[in-house]
């Protein structure tokens, strides 16, 4: 299934339908085939998603988080995540890079961020509790915090919710 977002009403009852058919929404048996679900970054937010394995290519740390957080939700099974990359991207113009090497560059700082997640036999702890944990970590290591700040996406510009503004905003 390609589960994509803006859609309309019924393709997403739709789309709901199949996710529950197919074992990809909480309190859902497990399928009786393999079912694969193939999605933009819908699949990060909005809707309580519950796969058994993941491949992903790499996003900035915040919508990593989300991603992770859309496997084995229950604690269920021995899932195996699998994040797909093509090395370390390098802008035309370095002392220019446009928008989207920008955002290229932030994802792959996620990677180094990953890599500080406790260490297992099979690869790494990806837990909601080794998040929570990296995150508490941050706290006091300031050189982790300073990797976590350059994998996130910097907050959008945005004026001051004021009095004034919000007049002007109705006033459009």
């Amino acid at each position: 299934e390609l589960f994509v977002g803006a859609r309309r009403s019924r393709e997403r009852e739709a789309a709901r339908h199949w996710l529950g058919e197919h074992g990809f929404l909480a309190g859902r048996s497990a399928p009786h085939c393999a079912a694969f679900l193939v999605a933009t970054s819908a699949g990060e937010v909005g809707v309580d998603l519950d796969a058994d394995h993941m491949a992903c290519d790499l996003v900035p740390w915040e919508r990593m988080v989300q991603r992770l957080g859309r496997v084995n939700r229950r604690g269920m099974g021995d899932a195996q995540i699998i994040v797909v990359e093509k090395g370390e991207p390098k802008a035309k113009k370095p002392e220019e890079p446009t928008e989207l090497e920008k955002r290229a560059a932030i994802a792959w700082r996620a990677k180094i961020v990953l890599e500080s997640l406790p260490q297992q036999t099979d690869g790494l702890d990806t837990s909601p509790r080794a998040l929570l944990e990296l995150k508490s970590r941050a706290s006091v290591d300031a050189a982790l915090a300073e990797q976590l700040e350059a994998a996130t996406t910097p907050a959008p510009l945005r004026p001051a919710l004021t009095r004034s503004v919000v007049d002007a905003w109705a006033m459009t």
